[in-house]
């Protein structure tokens, strides 16, 4: 072979292989593009959720961005970053709600429940604790998975049961302290009306 085809050969190589890295090199500009723009949307979403204050709306932004992030795993352009920041941020949001259930039933679980005297404050942690496994059952799968639900509803139920025993203890007391006012004006009336015989 002569220098000339030698060099020549040498530089067609030099040009396929510099080609192909220049190719890649874009390639991966665009990925990155393309990830950074998602990360971004996925962010501002994020941003508005924090923002908005009604529970409502953010549950349906919730249900939104998990339904987004399932169709976008399912695509065949999806990357892992991109998928990661989904499940980041869907993360957190759901966070927002579970610390909202767990403050409820904080707010709610009462102390010392067999020293509790008053029907109306039992009643009324017992009626909120069953609005928030309401809540809890009714957003299962988007805030909850059904093994979590199970635990909040064991833990509730322990507390209303516990409550309704207190309640159902009361009303004993009450009847009973009724039935022996009544046993003892009926005493005294008797006892008034044998005097004056």
């Amino acid at each position: 072979m002569s220098k000339k085809k030698i060099i020549f050969v040498i530089v067609f190589i030099v040009l396929i292989v510099g080609g192909f890295a220049g190719y890649q090199v874009y390639e991966n500009h665009v990925k990155e593009e393309v990830i950074a723009s998602e990360k971004t949307i996925i962010n501002k979403r994020y941003k508005a959720f924090n923002k908005e204050k009604d529970r409502t709306k953010k549950l349906e932004d919730l249900k939104s961005i998990i339904k987004e992030s399932n169709k976008y795993s399912k695509s065949k352009d999806s990357y892992s970053e991109v998928k990661k920041e989904y499940n980041s941020k869907i993360k957190q949001m759901r966070k927002y709600f579970i610390e909202g259930y767990d403050k409820s039933i904080a707010d709610n679980t009462l102390t010392d429940v067999d020293n509790i005297g008053d029907k109306t404050q039992l009643n009324t942690a017992k009626d909120n604790l069953n609005a928030v496994l309401t809540s809890i059952k009714d957003e299962i799968e988007t805030v909850s998975t059904k093994e979590e639900v199970a635990k909040y509803e064991e833990k509730i139920n322990a507390l209303t049961t516990s409550y309704s025993n207190r309640v159902t203890a009361i009303e004993e007391a009450e009847r009973k302290a009724e039935e022996e006012a009544e046993a003892k004006a009926r005493a005294e009336e008797e006892a008034n009306r044998k005097a004056n015989s």
